[in-house]
């Protein structure tokens, strides 16, 4: 029986080899978009107001939701860009942005590491959460940082290490803190053997301290415009920890398989194959998510925020892997491919405020059969944005 498995597991991985790399990048993406649908952050309408003035506080009144503007890359390339007139051009935006970001990211895997290991980096978004949360989370700046974030580990310059860590904390100044920090640290001990330790501290150095730039940068043009954000997302946290650590605790173990969904499959093995090959890389990839784990138990949107953080360790993982021949190709795949195809028939689950969600593509129908005119059922209700995370 393991033979017959892995004679099929061979073949799927022929027959995929045999596509040519652009139309296997625009395969994968259709089957990301057709089996999660595309939705929008449910304050959409807030972030789209944001976006059209950046001179002033638009949320005076509504002071506890300024902790939006530290999504601030975003809202200002919508406000250049023109697409903050209306909410469509707004989410479109968003959806054209994430398009941009996925093929630049494939070409950029490929020019460095190779067809083979950016198939299989293709493959692992597929599988896992994050290519669900930011096909329904559209709006926010979830796409920049998953950009930039994979751009750390793609990229060697120190200029371009500044520049990607500088903009990933415009889009989330905090998640940018923690992801700087785990690729420096995961990445540093991946290339522990190459004896560069002098060079991987200076560029994490570099990318937190560029993280903390944009942070002050930010800071400063809210002092000079006049903007008083009374609630920042520490506090809009800790003003509520009891609850979100219930939330948390609700739903446990859906919160566990969430965070990797079928990922776990091939992420499991993956980390036991490092344990015996290499025991301060595991350690390190083990600590660091155990550090995100711990911040996830301290969010509402908890699957959101562990796939953004955690995607660029898994994308480390992978491509470091094969270059420093800790992995060969052929093992990878063969973990890899079964969690790809199982997670094109299980749903994605996603866990916010301690319950579970699944993917938008049955509210995607509705809106259709709504835009035809054959339902009212979407349509003038005010929280249409909400109805997929209710």
């Amino acid at each position: 029986m393991g033979e017959g498995f892995a004679r099929w597991v061979h073949r799927l991985e022929a027959r995929l080899q045999a596509i040519p790399f652009g139309q296997f990048t625009s395969l994968i993406f259709a089957l990301i978009v057709l089996q999660n649908g595309l939705w929008v952050i449910p304050n959409v309408e807030t972030l789209r107001l944001l976006s059209t003035d950046l001179s002033r506080n638009m949320l005076e009144n509504r002071p506890g939701e300024t902790y939006l503007y530290s999504s601030f890359l975003g809202l200002a390339l919508a406000h250049f860009a023109q697409a903050s007139q209306t909410l469509f051009r707004f989410v479109f935006f968003h959806f054209l942005c994430l398009c941009v970001s996925y093929l630049a990211l494939a070409w950029a895997l490929k020019r460095k590491y190779g067809e083979a290991v950016a198939r299989l980096v293709l493959l692992a978004f597929a599988t896992l959460p994050l290519s669900n949360i930011l096909c329904n989370w559209l709006g926010i700046s979830d796409v920049f940082v998953f950009l930039f974030g994979t751009g750390l580990v793609i990229c060697d310059s120190l200029i371009l290490l500044a520049v990607f860590s500088f903009l990933l904390g415009l889009a989330h100044g905090e998640q940018a803190l923690l992801i700087t920090a785990g690729v420096g640290f995961v990445g540093g001990a991946l290339r522990h053997s190459q004896k560069q330790t002098t060079s991987e501290i200076r560029k994490t150095l570099v990318m937190i301290g560029s993280a903390l730039g944009a942070k002050l940068a930010l800071n400063g043009y809210f002092a000079s415009h006049g903007f008083h954000l009374q609630t920042t997302r520490f506090n809009y946290v800790f003003k509520a920890l009891i609850v979100v650590l219930e939330d948390f605790a609700r739903n446990f173990q859906a919160e566990i398989f969430s965070l990797y969904h079928v990922g776990w499959l091939f992420l499991v093995p993956i980390s036991f194959l490092l344990w015996k090959r290499d025991r301060i890389s595991f350690w390190a990839l083990t600590l660091s998510q155990m550090a995100y784990l711990g911040v996830t138990m301290l969010v509402l949107d908890e699957t959101r925020d562990f796939a953004l953080l955690s995607w660029p360790l898994v994308v480390l993982l992978l491509t470091e892997g094969v270059q420093t021949k800790r992995f060969r190709l052929e093992e990878l795949s063969r973990l890899l491919l079964p969690a790809f195809f199982l997670s094109l028939v299980l749903p994605k689950l996603i866990v916010w405020e301690g319950r579970i969600h699944s993917t938008a593509i049955f509210y995607d129908f509705v809106f259709l059969l709504d835009r035809m005119g054959l339902t009212h059922l979407i349509s003038g209700n005010p929280h249409w944005a909400d109805l997929p995370f209710y």
